[in-house]
């Protein structure tokens, strides 16, 4: 009956229940998000997978591109904030995207090789491009958006076929 009573505790709790790495967030626009808000921006592709931006990689390679599950307006993914969280500064529309709880690192974009990096080049401003939706960095005029062979965020010329059809999406965490 000690197994039997062991069982009943296994199946009622089941493990993943306990995921301590899992952390929710919530979908909002982003004019309703505050310089303080710890929030994660994401790209859902057309079959429906959506791709957080992670804050990792600094200088030296593309952030990659983590995978989320999305119910209605609440994502879940089982990296931490620490990994895919930010901090969005808006001035009218022109935003710095900082490494969440600093100032000394935000996302940019290189002018060769569809580089996307966190680092502290000077070009850091960003706006969301009003024909296409993307985010669009200023100082090269390239489009954010998710590599999906080798899942990465790059910076492209045009939305062409490497990140077609994705849409963008911001989550702010709890």
């Amino acid at each position: 009956s000690a197994m039997l009573a062991i069982l009943m505790v296994v199946t009622m709790f089941p493990v993943t229940a306990f995921a301590a790495t899992s952390e929710t967030w919530t979908k909002v626009d982003l004019a309703d998000i505050k310089e303080t808000d710890t929030v994660t921006i994401t790209m859902t592709d057309s079959s429906g997978n959506t791709y957080a931006l992670y804050n990792g990689n600094g200088a030296s390679k593309a952030p990659v591109a983590v995978v989320c599950a999305v119910s209605g307006n609440t994502m879940t993914a089982e990296q931490s904030s620490s990994d895919i969280g930010w901090n969005i500064s808006n001035n009218s529309g022109t935003l710095i995207i900082y490494k969440a709880g600093t100032k000394d690192a935000w996302l940019y974009s290189t002018n060769t090789n569809n580089g996307t990096r966190v680092g502290s080049n000077e070009s850091k401003t960003w706006v969301i491009d009003s024909a296409s939706g993307y985010l669009k960095h200023e100082g090269t005029g390239r489009y954010l958006g998710v590599y999906l062979t080798n899942p990465d965020w790059r910076c492209y010329t045009s939305i062409n076929n490497n990140i077609t059809g994705q849409t963008l999406g911001f989550y702010v965490k709890g």
